[in-house]
């Protein structure tokens, strides 16, 4: 702008939609603002100034900050019961959504004709005012799946183009294309591709309808519902990122659900249940799924007060689970940390002439209590820490505990710690013949060598697996 006189409130606007999206703390948004503030505090010394005075009452600036930052500290965790309720909900409002938009495309026919709208009422039986109200429901659980499936930021949704999804529909591609900005080394951002299950497909779809997107049209995707289009900025043809909020808001609302949603919710709770459910301790391939440039910030995904509140209690599951049919012999374990379960299951049998399951509840709970016992799964079998066990962590870089970036198999076969059951033969049984059939292959001495390796250790494991099963 040439002069300050030609900022207006419109712009303003702008500003705080663009700090909004950064997801920035309250104290971080403020400093951003007063920005704005002081345009008209030096408007002397600067020697022009605005038409219009912002934040002109007395706490309007922090009022402000508050609405479009965060509380300090990491995004809260959304925990999985409201994880899966929200995106189950999404999915079911996406899978009967094609009546409500035909109903759409029916009302935007006649709704500025008074008399064609209330024969609409009379003929479909639903009140344009409800209409609107599910179609934005309707829109704000195609956000919600985009942002659950994909793990996307709230920018990355923005940037997503018409010509991206295009480019899905027309290939039958099974990914997407986009651009992520906020971890990029370019001003252009970096592309990025990622699964597109059918689910999000649908979802997609729906949104292009209710938002009357056109295919043969460039543009950004997201964009203001038809229904809603009278509404907004006639130049506006992208969301901005309190309507974004606003939709998935209203979401969750409308099936109970006692949260306010954000973006970022929906990146660190696929994070959580990621490491929660599988525990992969390849962490590289999270910072992949998530477009991090460095892996400690990745790392920030899987820590955190919050986050043990609802692992915990998984893992008290998962231990109580592995540990009860190890000890009572129920299924076959082997590894480094069989020779420990044996250990254990012999002292507890010595004990009582029958292993009760409420010993091993005794000793699983208290070892919990102490932070003494943690399981961390894969997917070829488990880490097992008990104790100060962390410090022989074949994976481990400092010495004192594992590291699970470092997790690869050739670390696992040899540490005391690992543990891989009967029902991980499978994946023993690929690597085995993926490793078996590169070193017949190959022509590089090192990948060669490799290979190699990679073959004796599957070949190693399904040997331990059969001695085990059949007591050879």
């Amino acid at each position: 702008m040439y002069s300050l006189s030609t900022l207006t409130k419109s712009d303003v606007r702008a500003y705080e939609d663009y700090i909004e999206a950064l997801e920035v703390t309250v104290s971080a948004a403020e400093s951003r603002l007063s920005a704005i503030s002081l345009l008209w505090d030096l408007r002397t010394e600067l020697g022009e100034a605005m038409n219009f005075r912002p934040y002109g009452s007395r706490g309007s600036l922090r009022k402000c900050a508050r609405r479009i930052g965060r509380a300090d500290g990491h995004t809260p965790t959304l925990k999985p019961e409201f994880f899966f309720k929200l995106l189950d909900h999404s999915l079911g409002l996406v899978a009967g959504g094609e009546r409500w938009a035909e109903l759409a495309d029916a009302y935007l026919q006649c709704r500025y004709s008074q008399t064609a709208a209330k024969r609409f009422s009379r003929q479909f039986g639903v009140a344009p005012r409800q209409l609107i109200a599910h179609c934005r429901i309707l829109y704000g659980a195609c956000v919600v799946v985009m942002f659950s499936l994909l793990g996307h930021r709230i920018h990355e949704l923005t940037l997503l183009s018409i010509a991206n999804v295009r480019e899905m529909e027309v290939t039958d591609s099974k990914s997407i294309r986009g651009r992520v900005t906020k971890s990029s080394n370019g001003s252009g951002g970096t592309k990025t591709a990622s699964s597109a299950p059918a689910e999000l497909k649908a979802a997609l779809r729906l949104a292009a309808r209710l938002a009357g997107v056109s295919f043969d049209e460039e543009g950004s995707f997201f964009r203001p519902i038809l229904l809603d289009r009278n509404l907004q900025v006639k130049h506006r043809k992208s969301l901005d990122a309190h309507k974004v909020y606003r939709l998935m808001d209203q979401v969750a609302r409308s099936d109970g659900i006692p949260i306010r949603t954000r973006p970022h919710m929906f990146r660190r709770a696929y994070s959580m249940i990621f490491v929660w459910r599988y525990e992969f301790g390849d962490l590289a391939y999270l910072r992949e799924f998530l477009h991090h440039n460095d892996l400690r910030h990745t790392v920030t995904y899987t820590q955190g007060d919050d986050v043990r509140e609802f692992l915990s209690e998984a893992e008290r599951d998962l231990s109580m689970s592995i540990m009860e049919r190890a000890l009572h012999g129920g299924e076959v374990f082997v590894g480094g940390f069989g020779v420990v379960l044996n250990r254990v299951a012999r002292r507890l049998q010595s004990m009582t002439v029958a292993l009760r399951p409420d010993q091993v509840s005794e000793w699983i709970n208290a070892q919990h209590e102490q932070g003494k016992l943690t399981i961390r799964p894969a997917p070829h079998g488990y880490c097992v820490i008990v104790g100060d066990r962390g410090k022989r962590a074949a994976c481990s870089t400092d010495g004192k505990t594992p590291n699970y970036a470092n997790r690869v198999d050739a670390h696992c076969v040899r540490c005391l710690n690992f543990l891989t059951r009967e029902s991980r033969r499978s994946y023993w049984e690929e690597s085995k013949e993926a490793h078996w059939s590169v070193f017949k292959t190959a022509k590089v001495k090192a990948l060669k060598q490799a290979a190699k390796a990679g073959f004796e250790i599957a070949k190693r494991m399904l040997r331990a697996l059969s001695r085990a099963t059949h007591g050879k």
